[in-house]
């Protein structure tokens, strides 16, 4: 049985997919590589298939129809025979001189009679032009709990986490299908069940930030809201879920993240002809179902770097009157500001 499973996601990925696999060579015997291709239109499963060829034994190619993200990683699990899993994007990389010690630390931990549920590394992010712009380090003992975790909920990423296969398949864990932005189910759900975990302390996974059609830009982002929103009720089905205290804690801490986020994209991303439409029955829903968020959101300040911090979702909430004004007078501002920070 392989040590670690590395699942890639790829859909028209050509020009990212050589540069994704070549941070995995050389593969170590104990690697496992899957990359799904989603129906991709471009040279992406000929890329994948040529680096299969060339390392026979660890690298496998799924070629399935297009089903967004949450259908790659589901069908990258059923054929997945390492004892932990976890995915790379295709426009991502790993940090090729980590990838043996990693590859170790990985073994060690599927080596041992109890082996921990979760592992954890460090992520750094890249500009577009490859040179390093912010490093995530997490700052967790070697060996820790779920407390810790949730200490550290708002910095942990996709990026950072691998599973052990079997926590996984226990759960029955899938991954929503049909739409983007699944990836926050991969750092929340699987958490309901997690009990121990241990750090790789380094900055192994290489995100690439400022891609253009990338699915966080702004503008993808407002393109996407009702993805957000499906995302969401999974994460609130699950934390709806019995499962210890502090594993609900930090689901809670995710779902709260997210409804930040898509209150914030509400507010400044989409048509302002649209801004009421999609977060007042956002933010009724969670008055109802989840004070916690909206009280969370409630609590946000516009600009937190700028001198005036207005706690601009509370205002535009309470005073249906000055919804529309508000959003335009704030959005002015926010490109102002911009504008004279950038020069």
């Amino acid at each position: 049985m392989k040590a670690l499973t590395v699942i890639v996601p790829a859909y028209d990925m050509a020009d990212w997919l050589p540069r994704a696999l070549a941070s995995l060579e050389p593969p170590p015997p104990s690697l496992e590589v899957i990359v799904v291709n989603d129906g991709s239109r471009d040279g992406t499963s000929a890329i994948a298939h040529d680096w299969a060829a060339r390392h026979p034994g660890t690298c496998r190619v799924i070629d399935k129809p297009n089903g967004h993200y949450g259908s790659c990683v589901n069908a990258g699990l059923a054929a997945a025979t390492g004892r932990y899993a976890r995915i790379l994007d295709a426009d991502d990389a790993f940090d090729p001189a980590l990838l043996p010690d990693y590859i170790s630390f990985v073994s060690t931990a599927a080596s041992e009679p109890s082996p921990p549920d979760v592992l954890i590394n460090d992520v750094e992010w890249l500009a577009p032009d490859g040179h390093p712009v912010r490093q995530v380090r997490h700052g967790l003992p070697c060996d820790f709990g779920m407390d810790a975790l949730l200490a550290r909920a708002d910095a942990i990423s996709m990026h950072a986490l691998a599973y052990r296969t079997d926590l996984l398949r226990d759960i029955g864990y899938r991954q929503t299908e049909g739409i983007m932005y699944t990836d926050t189910e991969w750092y929340t759900l699987p958490m309901a069940a997690a009990r121990s975990g241990r750090a790789f302390p380094f900055p192994l996974y290489r995100y690439q930030t400022g891609r253009p059609g990338q699915s966080v830009d702004a503008k993808v982002y407002a393109a996407n809201v009702a993805m957000l929103l499906r995302v969401f009720e999974s994460l609130a089905s699950a934390c709806r879920r019995p499962a210890p205290e502090v594993n609900l804690a930090y689901m809670r801490a995710q779902l709260i993240r997210l409804g930040r986020l898509i209150a914030c994209i509400c507010f400044f991303n989409v048509p302002r002809r649209q801004v009421t439409a999609d977060l007042a029955p956002f933010l009724a829903g969670l008055e109802k179902e989840w004070p916690e968020v909206l009280e969370a959101i409630d609590s946000m300040r516009v600009f937190t770097w700028s001198p005036w911090p207005v706690r601009h979702l509370r205002l535009w909430r309470r005073h249906p009157v000055l919804r529309g004004p508000l959003v335009a007078v704030l959005r002015l501002y926010e490109s102002l500001v911009r504008h004279f920070r950038t020069r």
